[in-house]
């Protein structure tokens, strides 16, 4: 039998602990609205470059470089909303040019068409992620720290390369960090808050 309140499940109305049991709940960098037109044009010339036909595009507003999950709570003491509004407070990291320099095919099943950014972007990702851990710590969180391939998703398709490929790069800026939820199978994405970088 279907929920007789539907509403009483989205993210957005049980709060971030309940949240964090159903969706993913992780710090991505959004690019700000001026960005927008070159990423869309950058993957227009990209699907044109690889000849894909029947390319699933994810929509603009949900461009982004994930950059952690949230910290995994251990000993918290007082509710996630409150260890991680602190943790905001510890939060410092300055801002940064994120590179996207490649193209590559990411995924369980190859089917997402990224572009992966450069080595610079990289260590500065890493960095990112050791700053965020280290400022949810002392408020009971485990954050990530291990290396990752920044990269943001254009979208999904079949039949992509298996090589990687150059393509001519993207640049934006990174000024904030948002911690996002994942509203799963409704192509949403909720921002409940914005981490600013220096």
């Amino acid at each position: 039998m279907p929920d007789l309140f539907p509403e009483s499940l989205e993210p957005s109305s049980i709060g971030l602990a309940g949240a964090w049991r159903l969706a993913p709940i992780f710090f991505a960098i959004y690019p700000e609205a001026d960005a927008h037109s070159l990423l869309l044009e950058a993957r227009h010339r990209l699907v044109r470059t690889l000849g894909i036909r029947k390319f699933s595009a994810r929509p603009a507003e949900l461009l982004h470089v994930s950059v952690a999950e949230c910290g995994k709570p251990a000993r918290l003491r007082q509710p996630l909303e409150l260890a991680l509004r602190a943790a905001s407070g510890r939060f410092s990291f300055p801002a940064f040019d994120i590179v996207l320099e490649t193209s590559a095919r990411f995924g369980k099943d190859d089917r997402a068409c990224v572009l992966v950014a450069d080595q610079a972007t990289g260590r500065a990702i890493h960095g990112l992620r050791n700053a965020l851990a280290d400022a949810q710590q002392p408020y009971g969180l485990v954050g990530e720290r291990t290396v990752m391939a920044p990269h943001m998703t254009f979208g999904y398709c079949d039949g992509l390369p298996e090589e990687r490929l150059p393509v001519p790069t993207v640049r934006f800026r990174a000024t904030a960090v948002d911690l996002v939820i994942s509203n799963q199978g409704y192509s949403e994405h909720l921002r409940v808050a914005r981490w600013p970088l220096l």
